[in-house]
């Protein structure tokens, strides 16, 4: 299953440019992704990440959500997730676990995820910056959200809501793990995407 969402990606995304009549090197110029980037991504040389997504998704005028949209079966119009069977992705890079609790129903529109932080873990080196809007309501621990130019610690109990047009990041700044749940409306991305190089990896074995 994951490898072939992987797979739609690159499918997807020079279908989208082809119909635009792009060349790989304008697409490039738009996005500020590297042209070496995206022949890899649409020949399956690469998977991208969720920021390179994001980039192409804009520059292509589409949401990222469509990359992936014929890869998904959405049959039902409720579904129950029990703790022990949560779809569990980690990022080493980012040390960050997602245990997803909403995203498979009948014409999804949020998704949301229990999200484990280690201390330090981190969305990224990069601020990301999208349609809709986030809720972080903290469980356990420390998350500093920036927001723009300003930044906003959370402690247990604590949540915060925000568009999500604007710069942003989140991480942890203490010495233990930290908890929340993680909301997003419209899900932008797959979850057995967000963590794309941890899941190529798992892909291959």
């Amino acid at each position: 299953m994951v490898r072939e969402i992987i797979l739609r990606v690159g499918e997807k995304i020079r279908k989208f440019r082809q119909d635009q009549n792009l060349s790989i090197q304008k697409l490039a110029d738009i996005s500020g992704v590297s042209p070496a980037g995206i022949y890899k991504i649409e020949t399956d040389g690469m998977t991208p990440s969720v920021v390179t997504m994001i980039r192409i998704a804009h520059a292509l005028g589409h949401k990222v959500g469509e990359f992936l949209d014929e890869a998904v079966e959405e049959v039902r119009d409720f579904e129950l997730v029990r703790r022990k069977d949560r779809t569990a992705l980690y990022s080493n890079e980012s040390r960050i676990m997602a245990e997803t609790i909403a995203w498979r129903i009948k014409d999804w529109k949020i998704f949301a995820a229990v999200v484990t932080l280690e201390p330090g873990g981190k969305t990224g080196d990069e601020n990301l910056y999208h349609e809709g809007e986030e809720l972080i309501l903290c469980l356990r621990g420390k998350i500093e959200i920036t927001l723009g130019e300003e930044k906003f610690l959370l402690r247990k109990g604590d949540s915060f809501h925000y568009k999500s047009s604007k710069l942003h990041s989140w991480r942890n700044p203490g010495k233990e793990k930290a908890e929340m749940v993680y909301v997003l409306t419209p899900p932008i991305f797959h979850p057995e995407v967000s963590f794309a190089e941890d899941l190529k990896k798992l892909s291959d074995k």
